[in-house]
């Protein structure tokens, strides 16, 4: 009797806790950057033959946090009122904000693309980090 219960018990819990099916599509969209004359080459992506002065390194470092006042901008996500164990009143830019700054800064150099673009988010810390080298593209 003893075994049956353990057996029963033991399949409700791993029943209840598998994982469900779904599926994500995660995408990075640079086609708005090239209809306006700017090129993103993400990391790995780059062709062998390239004809480029580079400008600068670059790497933009967005903490996640309590907001400024100030910050209203469209591609930021402000959670409020979450679950205790969920961040609550917590700024959270998106994909997009990040790689416009980026853009943005590697303009300010004189930059028509961007080399080795990459994203790396470090939970621990709260930060999200992106970079790559801002290039002339020679034509």
């Amino acid at each position: 009797m003893e075994k049956l219960l353990f057996t029963l018990l033991s399949i409700g819990i791993l029943t209840s806790c598998s994982p469900r099916y779904s599926e994500a599509l995660y995408k990075s969209d640079y086609t708005q950057y090239v209809k306006e004359g700017f090129y993103i080459y993400p990391e790995g992506a780059v062709p062998s033959v390239l004809d480029y002065t580079p400008l600068s390194s670059l790497s933009l470092v967005f903490t996640y946090g309590k907001p400024d006042k100030k910050i209203s901008a469209p591609g930021i996500t402000i959670i409020k009122n979450g679950a205790p164990q969920a961040f609550s009143d917590y700024a959270i830019p998106s994909k997009q904000y990040m790689t416009d700054k980026l853009v943005e800064t590697a303009k300010e150099y004189g930059a028509n693309a961007i080399l080795n673009l990459k994203g790396i988010e470090l939970r621990k810390e709260g930060k999200f980090v992106i970079s790559g080298v801002a290039i002339k593209l020679k034509k």
